[in-house]
C-alpha cells in the first residue's frame, strides 16, 4: 500500500538523521566543526550537488518519454530548477574559507559519494526513474532537520574565520526543503506500482547508505585536506 510506502520512507529518512548524528557531521551540526570538516563537508557535497540538476531533469524526462507519470515527471523537472545552482554555493562557502574554485575541481569524491553518483546516474536512465523521488525524499528530510540549525549554530560559535559568509548552502537547504517532504508524500499517493514503489524504497536505501558512509568519512577527507594544503 502506499501508506506503507511512506512510512518506510520515514523510517529510512530517521536512520538517515541518526547516522548523521552519530558520525563527524555531530560537530557540524552542533556548531564547534572546524575549519578543515566544514571544508570536506562542503567539498563533498559540492561533487554531488553539481550532478543533481542534470539527474533530475534526465529522470523527468525519461518519464515523459516512457508515458510515465506525467504529474510525477514535472516534479522532478521542476526539482531540477529549484536546484539550479546550489552547486555554486557551495563553492562560495568554499571561496569565503579561502579554498578557491580551482582547488576544490582539482579533488576527487570520496567513494561513497562516487557511488552516491552513478546511482542517481542510473536511476535517470533505468526502466523507473521515478525512483528518483526516494533519495529526493530522505535528503530533503535530512536538510529539514539538520541544515538550518547547522547554519545558525556555527554561526553562534564563530569558531570558523569568515564564517558568517560560509553558510549559503546550509541555510539554503534550512529554507528551500520546508514543506518538499509533505509535498513529497502527496506525489507518492500516485504510486500504485508495486515494482515503482519498490524502486522508490531501494533507492532511498541507497541513498541513505551512501550519504551515511559519506559523513562518517569526512574526518579522513579533512585529514587528506590537510596534508594537501
Amino acid at each position: 500500500m502506499v501508506e506503507d510506502l511512506v512510512h518506510q520512507l520515514r523510517n529510512e529518512a530517521k536512520k538517515l538523521v541518526q547516522a548523521a548524528d552519530r558520525s563527524p557531521m555531530q560537530a557540524l551540526f552542533e556548531g564547534h566543526a572546524g575549519k578543515d570538516l566544514y571544508t570536506a563537508f562542503l567539498q563533498e557535497t559540492w561533487h554531488y550537488v553539481r550532478h543533481t540538476c542534470s539527474t533530475l531533469r534526465c529522470a523527468g524526462e525519461r518519464m515523459h518519454k516512457l508515458g510515465q507519470h506525467a504529474g510525477l515527471a514535472d516534479v522532478l523537472i521542476e526539482k531540477s530548477k529549484e536546484e539550479h545552482g546550489h552547486d555554486f554555493w557551495a563553492l562560495s562557502d568554499l571561496a569565503a574559507l579561502g579554498v578557491p574554485e580551482q582547488a576544490v575541481r582539482a579533488t576527487s569524491p570520496s567513494p561513497s559519494v562516487a557511488a552516491y553518483i552513478a546511482w542517481t546516474h542510473y536511476m535517470a536512465s533505468s526502466p523507473f526513474p521515478v525512483a528518483y523521488l526516494g533519495v529526493a525524499y530522505v535528503l530533503e528530510n535530512l536538510a529539514v532537520e539538520r541544515a538550518g540549525a547547522a547554519a545558525d549554530n556555527l554561526r553562534k560559535a564563530g569558531r570558523i574565520a569568515n564564517i558568517d559568509a560560509a553558510v549559503s548552502f546550509l541555510a539554503g537547504h534550512g529554507v528551500s526543503d520546508v514543506g518538499h517532504v509533505a509535498e513529497l508524500e502527496n506525489v507518492l499517493q500516485n504510486v500504485a506500482n508495486p515494482i515503482e514503489r519498490d524502486a522508490i524504497l531501494g533507492s532511498a536505501v541507497a541513498a541513505r547508505l551512501a550519504y551515511a558512509g559519506m559523513a562518517e568519512n569526512l574526518n579522513d577527507v579533512a585529514t587528506q585536506l590537510r596534508h594537501a594544503a
